[in-house]
């Protein structure tokens, strides 16, 4: 995994990680629908319509669809799969960002090795996307249906363009990519506005006063994509839509407040681990003492996601997931620094601490919740269907009385159960 002096060092991370990232999430993907909750958006994506889902989310019902036609399990493994896919990426994506951090931090005097002399770096890396990824708010986001893990990858994406941006010389591809990112977060959970828009804002500001030109574009730019991922919601949905309606699809949500930050935080060290939160801890030290605005970016987003992170779940799921999913990607970044750091003390055995120090870190997130996580039981969802059809009477109108179950009778009309049965589908 070598690369030339001039290239990209390791140029082969991603692809391999990808695979072993995704072999692992395998292991703990339900043969079922996982959640009675993940019922609307299934069925929100073989029908084509997002009537009814509290966010955009064409990309991903668009993904389901096309691997609902694989000869492979059911529906509901299918959709399993289609996050396992996406999420296996992200995590890949996690642990170039943390090479790529880790490459400017080399000692001056050692500029002329070579990148098998620093082999600490790649292990650093994984070790820390791999500890986010474990986590359990990540491993279920990649594990079970839901629009977390679109959200996911294009946040990530971002990040890399923002990452190119920092530590290196100015990128207009990478500065335009930022800037349709920012604005396919449309298409996507709410949160991805506010995780990205303040960086591509200071980064467009900083560019116009060192007299760059691709601010001039990036309007023209952002607000293409931002058109096409704003029609491609209101195109994937029969339910009446108003400009009002349309803004609020996708507005970030909210505040919550700062009086839960402190139990949001606990969690957050909770899942990643003691020894993993006193690294991320002492990474983000690293980055704000050795490169200023790089690790004031890698905090501010990090509050930020937390600060989405709801007191209370109820009703708030899925965004809490992703919040906390966010938060756990970007600590990886701190654990990258602080494994580093503390592998650079041991001198020519820097490989071997990186490599313990990362073995720990992945050890107490992927022990955390025992054998349930990876021997999941779906059976539940279609169970419940199941009895709630059976006492229906024939050409009966079925008022569901919950949004849960009225994903799992829409779900039921779209897979064509009860053809006689009329239902009312009330929207979320």
């Amino acid at each position: 995994m070598d690369a030339s002096p001039q290239g990209q060092p390791w140029p082969h991370l991603v692809p391999i990680l990808f695979a072993g990232a995704f072999v692992v999430f395998m292991f703990g993907v339900p043969l079922g629908l996982p959640r009675v909750e993940s019922a609307f958006p299934l069925a929100s994506a073989l029908s084509l319509d997002s009537a009814g889902l509290d966010q955009a989310a064409t990309p991903t019902l668009l993904w389901i669809r096309l691997l609902a036609y694989l000869p492979l399990g059911d529906l509901g493994f299918r959709g399993n799969l289609a996050s396992g896919l996406l999420s296996a990426l992200a995590v890949a994506w996690v642990a170039r960002l943390c090479v790529d951090l880790l490459v400017p931090l080399r000692p001056a005097r050692e500029a002329r090795h070579q990148s098998r002399d620093f082999l600490h770096e790649p292990i650093a890396g994984i070790g820390a996307a791999f500890a986010a990824g474990m986590a359990i708010a990540s491993f279920e986001s990649a594990t079970s249906l839901g629009l977390a893990s679109a959200t996911l990858l294009l946040v990530v994406a971002g990040w890399r363009c923002v990452l190119v941006l920092l530590i290196g010389p100015g990128s207009v591809p990478h500065a335009l990519g930022l800037t349709a990112l920012c604005g396919l977060s449309s298409s996507v959970h709410p949160i991805a506005g506010p995780i990205l828009w303040p960086s591509f804002l200071w980064l467009a500001f900083w560019a116009l006063r060192r007299g760059q030109r691709w601010p001039l574009l990036a309007p023209l730019v952002f607000l293409t994509a931002f058109s096409v991922g704003g029609l491609s919601t209101l195109a994937a949905s029969s339910a009446p839509m108003t400009f009002a309606r349309w803004f609020a699809s996708y507005a970030p949500p909210a505040a919550y407040g700062v009086d839960h930050l402190p139990r949001v935080a606990f969690q957050l060290a909770e899942q990643l681990g003691v020894i993993g939160g006193i690294l991320a801890i002492m990474g983000m030290g690293l980055f704000l003492s050795r490169n200023l605005p790089l690790g004031l970016w890698i905090l501010l987003s990090l509050v930020t996601a937390v600060l989405f992170c709801p007191a209370h779940a109820v009703g708030t799921v899925e965004t809490a997931r992703i919040a906390l999913s966010l938060s756990l990607l970007l600590s990886a970044l701190g654990i990258a620094g602080g494994i580093h750091h503390l592998a650079m003390r041991m001198g020519r055995a820097k490989s071997a601490a990186a490599f313990a120090l990362a073995v720990i870190c992945v050890v107490s997130p992927a022990v955390d919740g025992g054998s349930a996580r990876w021997l999941p039981r779906a059976s539940l969802p279609m169970r419940l269907l199941d009895q709630g059809l059976d006492k229906v009477s024939p050409r009966f109108r079925v008022d569901p009385g919950s949004v849960e179950m009225a994903g799992l009778f829409r779900l039921a009309k779209t897979m064509g159960l009860r053809p006689d049965l009329e239902f009312t589908l009330p929207l979320k």
